[in-house]
C-alpha cells in the first residue's frame, strides 16, 4: 500500500536532504583526492575514493529516487520513471549499501597493518590492497547485477524507493499472487544485509586490534620513562 501524500513527501525529503549532502561529502572528498599533489599514489587515498565513489552512486540514488520511479503505478507522488529507470536507481543504490561497508573494512584493515605490523604503504599495496579493491568490486557489482538480472529491484511498498522487493508486492507472502519480477527478491536482501553484518563485525575487531596496539605502546612508553623525586629514582612501572 503506497502511503499518504504526507507521508511520501515526509520520505522524499529525508532522501533528497541526506542525500544530497552525502552526495556533496563525497563528491568532494574524490575531487579532493584527485587534484591533490599525491592524487592516488598511496593506498589509503586509493581507498577512501573508492569508498567515496560508492557513496556518490548511492547518494544520487536517494537524491533521483522519487523521479525514478515508475508512473505508471497509481497513485505514486512525482513518478515520473519506467521499470529501467527503477532499476538503474536500485542498482546504484545497491552499490553503496554492498561497497561502502567493504570499502570501510578495507580501511581498517590497512589501519590494523600499518600499526599493528608496521607494513609499509608499497607492501601492502603489493600484497593487501588489491585483494580489498577486487572484493569490494566484484562483491557490490555481480551482486547488483544478479538482482538486476532477476528483476528484484522494484519499487517498495511505501512507494518512495526502489530495493529488494518482488512485484506485486505481496506475492512473496500471499500464495494465491504470482510474483511478476523479484521472486527471489527478498532473499538478496538477506545475503547482502547479512554480508554488511559480518563486515560489521571485521570493523570492529580491526579497531579493537588497533586500539589495543595504541594503549600498548602508550604504556610501553610510559614505562620506559624515569622520574626523579626528591634525588630518588623512580621507575613508573614499578611503583
Amino acid at each position: 500500500m503506497v502511503y499518504s501524500q504526507a507521508k511520501t513527501l515526509t520520505l522524499y525529503t529525508m532522501a533528497i536532504g541526506t542525500g544530497s549532502i552525502s552526495f556533496i561529502a563525497s563528491a568532494t572528498i574524490t575531487i579532493m583526492i584527485i587534484k591533490h599533489k599525491d592524487g592516488l599514489s598511496n593506498p589509503f587515498q586509493r581507498l577512501v575514493f573508492g569508498l567515496s565513489a560508492m557513496d556518490v552512486a548511492q547518494s544520487l540514488a536517494m537524491i533521483l529516487s522519487p523521479f525514478s520511479l515508475p508512473r505508471d503505478v497509481e497513485g505514486v507522488l512525482w513518478s515520473t520513471g519506467s521499470t529501467l529507470t527503477c532499476e538503474i536507481q536500485g542498482f546504484a543504490l545497491h552499490l553503496g549499501f554492498a561497497g561502502v561497508p567493504m570499502y570501510m573494512f578495507s580501511l581498517t584493515v590497512y589501519y590494523l597493518y600499518a600499526i599493528k605490523y608496521g607494513m609499509s604503504d608499497r607492501e601492502f599495496s603489493d600484497t593487501k590492497e588489491p585483494y580489498l579493491h577486487a572484493a569490494s568490486i566484484i562483491w557490490s557489482i555481480i551482486g547488483g547485477v544478479a538482482c538486476w538480472f532477476s528483476g528484484s529491484f522494484n519499487m517498495l511498498q511505501a512507494g518512495n524507493v526502489c530495493w529488494y522487493t518482488p512485484f506485486p508486492f505481496n506475492c512473496a507472502t500471499n500464495p494465491d499472487v504470482e510474483c511478476v519480477r523479484g521472486a527471489n527478491a527478498f532473499a538478496f536482501g538477506w545475503i547482502f544485509g547479512g554480508s554488511n553484518a559480518i563486515t560489521l563485525s571485521g570493523i570492529i575487531y580491526c579497531l579493537v586490534a588497533v586500539c589495543r596496539t595504541v594503549i600498548n605502546q602508550k604504556k610501553k612508553n610510559f614505562c620506559s620513562n624515569i622520574f626523579t623525586i626528591s634525588g630518588r629514582i623512580f621507575y613508573p612501572c614499578n611503583i
